[in-house]
Parts: C-alpha cells; sequence; structure tokens
C-alpha cells in the first residue's frame, strides 16, 4: 500500500472519464425524463370530451422509473468500485506500450441540394505493460480521450492504480485525477 493516502477522483471528473457511470447516470437521468414526459401525457385535458384511451402512457412511468433506478444503482456501485480502487488499492508503476487512435468517417446525407456531410470520430486505446501479485500483465483499456491529455506517451511510465482481488484491471491515475496534461 502506498504510504501517503491518494486523493479520490470527484463525481465530475467520474463522469467525463469513466465510460460505465457516465453511461449509467445519462440513462438514468433519460429514463427520469421518459417517466415525466409520459406521465404529462396521460394527464387528461381539463375540457377533453371524449376521454381518450392512455393504457399505454400509464404504464410507462413505472417502467422508465424501474430502468432509472437501476442504473442509478449501476452508477452508484461503479462509484464506490473507483473509490475501493482509489482509498485500498497499490499505486504501482507500469510501461506504456501503445497508444492508438483509431478515426473514422460518418456521412449524413442533409439534403441532396447541399451533399454530403462528413464527420470524422476518434476512439483512443491504450496497451500497458505492469508487474502485479508477481506476474507480469499487459492489459489494453479504452481511453476517453488523447493520451497526450493525460500526459501519456508511448514507452513512458504511468502510475496504475491495481487492487489485489482484480489484479488485471488497473485504473490510470492520471485519467481520473487528471494530475498532468491538459484537459477539462
Amino acid at each position: 500500500m502506498n504510504s501517503t493516502p491518494p486523493s479520490i477522483p470527484s463525481v465530475s471528473s467520474l463522469f467525463w472519464n469513466d465510460f460505465p457511470f457516465k453511461r449509467a447516470v445519462s440513462v438514468c437521468g433519460f429514463a427520469v425524463m421518459v417517466a415525466v414526459g409520459f406521465w404529462w401525457l396521460s394527464q387528461p385535458m381539463p375540457n377533453a370530451v371524449v376521454p381518450v384511451d392512455v393504457s399505454f402512457e400509464k404504464r410507462v412511468p413505472p417502467v422508465a422509473l424501474a430502468v432509472s433506478a437501476l442504473a442509478l444503482l449501476v452508477a452508484v456501485w461503479r462509484y464506490l468500485r473507483v473509490r475501493k480502487f482509489f482509498t485500498r488499492g497499490s499505486v504501482i508503476h507500469g510501461t506504456v506500450e501503445e497508444l492508438k487512435t483509431d478515426t473514422w468517417q460518418t456521412t449524413a446525407n442533409v439534403d441532396q441540394s447541399h451533399g454530403t456531410k462528413y464527420r470524422t470520430e476518434r476512439s483512443y486505446h491504450i496497451t500497458l505493460r505492469y508487474t502485479a501479485m508477481g506476474a507480469e500483465r499487459t492489459v489494453r483499456q479504452k481511453l476517453p480521450n488523447s493520451g497526450f491529455t493525460f500526459g501519456l506517451k508511448q514507452g513512458g511510465e504511468v502510475e496504475l492504480m491495481v487492487l489485489d482481488s482484480l489484479p488485471d484491471k488497473p485504473l490510470i491515475r492520471a485519467v481520473y485525477l487528471r494530475k498532468t496534461g491538459g484537459g477539462r
């Protein structure tokens, strides 16, 4: 264990840099909006003459709230797991084997008179080599931004957070704490 307690990432840092947490929070918020929207749709109009069958609209809010609650549980679980990495985990040093950027273009045909619009999308991956629990390990992870943003470079050293119970799933410390590089 590290002698000085590492700081714990904030919820906003976790939202922007941890894919499972961000997806769970987004699903939770969207499901609440769906529940509120369908609840509003199912309310009767004050001057309506003919009652409208709103059985479908009345069933959606409970389902959407259940999905929201499930997503909230996943977000809390992920937050507690990352927190466990930073409070009970060990700081080890690894090496950046490879930083890779995958680039592709997506098209959207707005209308035929203006032609086709292209949008370039990128995903960033890192391959890490480190030693944990007496064994050398290699892992590939997806980064939320380019490695340069977090001060990572190919062949360079990187600090990792590792739990004894999960030695194959390290967290890159700089990604969650934004210690080096630019960023938000």
